[in-house]
């Protein structure tokens, strides 16, 4: 499944977006839109204010925010090839150096209920990224990974490949997840390894995932051969 999934993120960074980029107000960008749904929000480091993300292709930079509202999702490409879908009701930030990617998760003040955000990740260069939330740290080891937080834990769960993640405030705890594994993780709940109990459900939301912006905004759909390119990428992904 992999495979499939990660020509689809190749697939949106090939499309030529040009027409719907806005301004690029760093170098590099870290992360951009290649799909929107709802009401997605944008906060640059430099200012305090939220903007509207209305256009696909819109670039993130070192310190950006980018927020999903109620009954809204995102996806973000991230450099070179990894692949971040976002749930409703999250908030996440990408940090890239010349080591590694980082994609932080934080809970908003304004945060309603119990779920305070998740993101579907898969990446073709695991080792080099990872995955912080206010309760954990996740290193990436396999290709294909869900991580849900309610506002008092994390939970991150393996569909492919293998995850290591440890607790925050005591890093010394730590667990090695592979496929069909979970693990949830708070400020007084290290890390146990857990079988995952119907893996298909837990991720319904990000297995329908069109690269298109909302039509009220004027934003084009997207039309892409994902299965063309799906072909080229899955002898380097075997």
């Amino acid at each position: 499944m992999a495979a499939g999934l990660l020509a689809l993120a190749a697939a949106f960074a090939a499309v030529p977006l040009a027409a719907h980029a806005q301004a690029q107000p760093c170098t590099p960008v870290t992360a951009r839109v290649v799909s929107l749904q709802g009401t997605i929000a944008l906060r640059s480091a430099a200012q305090e204010q939220w903007q509207p993300v209305r256009r696909l292709d819109t670039p993130l930079c070192r310190g950006d925010r980018l927020r999903t509202g109620a009954n809204s999702r995102a996806a973000l490409f991230i450099p070179p090839e990894n692949l971040l879908r976002v749930d409703q009701n999250t908030t996440v930030s990408v940090h890239i150096d010349a080591d590694e990617t980082i994609v932080e998760f934080f809970i908003d003040a304004g945060s309603q209920g119990n779920a305070c955000g998740a993101g579907y990740a898969i990446s073709r260069f695991p080792r080099k990224f990872k995955i912080h939330t206010p309760f954990s740290y996740a290193a990436v080891e396999g290709t294909e990974f869900l991580v849900a937080m309610t506002c008092s834990s994390a939970t991150v769960s393996v569909f492919e490949g293998k995850v290591s993640v440890e607790q925050r405030i005591a890093q010394a705890s730590r667990v090695l997840l592979e496929s069909g594994q979970t693990t949830t993780v708070g400020p007084d709940q290290p890390p146990a390894v857990q079988v995952l109990v119907k893996p298909v459900d837990a991720v319904q939301w990000a297995l329908y995932y069109p690269p298109i912006a909302d039509p009220q905004f004027g934003a084009d759909p997207v039309a892409v051969d994902c299965e063309a390119i799906a072909e080229e990428i899955r002898p380097a992904s075997q």
